[in-house]
Formats: C-alpha cells, structure tokens, sequence
C-alpha cells in the first residue's frame, strides 16, 4: 500500500512525483567490491546520496524524517562516512534487510550497481521472490516521497527483462520523472561536482584500485 503525500505537496522542486528515478549514467559511475568481501560499493552513488540529503534538508525536511536504504554494507559504510562528514550522523542509513518495518517520510533508495560488476544476484533476477519483498521495502515505507538512485541504462542492460527489478524500473520511468543526477548537482560546489567535471572518462575503478593498492596506511 502506497502512503505518499497527496499530488502537489512535494517540497523538491525537481521531484514533483512521489516516486522519483534519479539517474547516475551520465556520470559513469563504476562500483567495486569491498577488500575480500562480495559486497560492493560505489563512490559516485555514495556522494550522490550525500547530495541528495543536503537538497532535502534543503526544502525544509527534518533529518529525523529521511532514511537511506542500500543494499549492503558496503555501500552502507560509503554513504555512512560522507554524510558523518558533512555532520549528517543523525540521517538513518540502513540495509534493505534493516529497513524491514520503519519508515520515513523521504527514503533514498540507492542501487549502487555499475561496471564492471553484474547486478546483485538477490535483486538481479536469480532469486525473483527475494527482490519482489526487498524492493518493495523502501518504495512502501516512504511516507511522502520516494527517491531511487541507480545507473539506469546499465541495470537495464544487465536485468534480465521478466526479473522484479527490471518490471520495476520499467513502471517507475513510465509512470514516474527520470532526473539525471548531474542536473540535480547542477552548479554544487561539493565533492560530487568534483566528480561530475571528471566525467567521461575521468576517474576509474583501475585508477582507484592502482591509488588503492599504491596507498600506505588506513584509507
């Protein structure tokens, strides 16, 4: 059962819609597995969560009433460091697993999937009772607004075509708006602008992993 806002009390101007796609593609986001581990993150989508809090605090959201929704613990630590940074450390970040029975009145629901990994086995189409239950947690519990970020044409791409992620997609961008992400940034100057003027073909998961394994100390 849908829970939004009624049509027209949405504070965003550019998410006028109780469901909104952000999409990352025209930034090439690239996402790695953390050290050991099949979990994985993205840093572009991390600072794209990161972004999108501060524009809704911006519309007059308290922090107590957003939520971000991932899912794994990776990209949970990812989106948890900068938002810290930023003096965020009372925005809940949470799994899709953790999400489970709590809601808000704005949830981002980050789908860090990109290259050169293949989509989340659990959400990809492997496992299709799964997905339909864990996707249906963040788009459910969103009170007023729902917000997901993904790299659209990747998952598209990916997804197999009768998979729970895939039909979701498809009813999102044709019953609700798709933004890119780097008009949402638009003139920031924050870390995700940084970024957005690096790419195409700026910096890579290769140029991460040889900064990475040329590093010394913690990172």
């Amino acid at each position: 059962k849908e829970r939004h806002a009624p049509e027209g009390d949405y504070k965003l101007p550019w998410a006028k819609s109780p469901v909104v796609l952000v999409d990352t593609s025209g930034l090439e986001p690239w996402t790695a597995k953390a050290c050991g581990r099949s979990t994985r993150f993205n840093l572009f989508h991390a600072g794209g969560v990161t972004h999108l809090v501060n524009e809704v605090l911006d519309a007059g959201y308290d922090p107590e009433e957003i939520a971000v929704v991932v899912p794994g613990e990776a990209q949970l630590k990812a989106v948890q460091k900068l938002l810290w940074h930023d003096n965020l450390t009372s925005i809940l970040v949470a799994t899709l697993q953790q999400f489970q029975n709590t809601d808000r009145d704005v949830v981002i629901f980050d789908l860090p999937d990109g290259p050169p990994l293949e989509v989340l086995r659990n959400l990809g189409g492997t496992e299709p009772d799964l997905a339909r239950r864990l996707l249906n947690v963040p788009l459910s519990r969103a009170r007023r607004q729902a917000i997901l970020l993904c790299n659209l044409p990747y998952l598209r791409d990916k997804t197999p075509a009768d998979a729970p992620l895939a039909r979701l997609l498809k009813k999102v961008e044709t019953d609700h708006p798709v933004v890119p992400l780097a008009e949402v940034v638009g003139q920031t100057p924050d870390v995700l602008k940084m970024w957005c003027d690096l790419a195409p073909g700026g910096y890579s998961s290769e140029r991460f992993e040889k900064d990475l394994a040329e590093s010394s100390g913690d990172v």
